[in-house]
């Protein structure tokens, strides 16, 4: 149901990007292997989720989601990597997203350094789950969300969750 809830947040956030999207997919970006070495645990094999079809005006936003075998293990109950991947850069969009993250979370973003051009990291408590959630833009043409649903162990998932941010941009040669 979080999971669910971000993927909504992350296509309402991806409106706000008005170009077309070329053909990444999350699941294409992180597999089980990278989730299981990074957050040094196991996990299922991920299950791939296609938030917005492409369509003129509209990007294609995907999400790829794994769940923990042992959640005792990490603190990590699901980690979920959101890509939203445009043809032409928008040189706004970092800004904008940091806006509606504010104004969302009623919280500022932290900065997170040496991931992508800009990331902001956010930790949100929804019902009994905390969820920390690393926004990162690259290039103007790249946007992924790494979230992970945890207990109260949020704050301390941000390493993890910047290391499988860098990753997906390897794969995406950023």
């Amino acid at each position: 149901m979080v999971s669910f809830r971000l993927a909504a947040a992350a296509s309402a956030l991806s409106l706000a990007f008005a170009v077309p999207a070329c053909a990444k997919e999350a699941c294409a970006l992180v597999n089980k292997s990278d989730v299981a070495r990074v957050f040094r645990a196991a996990f299922d094999n991920g299950e791939r989720i296609v938030t917005s079809k492409a369509g003129k005006g509209r990007p294609e936003v995907s999400q790829c989601s794994f769940d923990a075998v042992n959640p005792s293990e990490t603190g990590a109950h699901r980690v979920s990597v959101m890509a939203r991947i445009a043809s032409e850069p928008d040189p706004e969009a970092a800004a904008l997203a940091r806006q509606m993250l504010a104004m969302a979370d009623q919280a500022r973003p932290q900065i997170v350094n040496g991931v992508g051009d800009t990331a902001l990291w956010v930790v949100r408590s929804i019902g009994s789950v905390t969820v920390g959630q690393l926004n990162v833009f690259k290039s103007g043409t790249i946007y992924l969300i790494v979230s992970v649903d945890t207990g109260s162990r949020a704050p301390s998932m941000r390493g993890p969750s910047a290391a499988l941010a860098k990753l997906a941009l390897q794969r995406l040669g950023k």
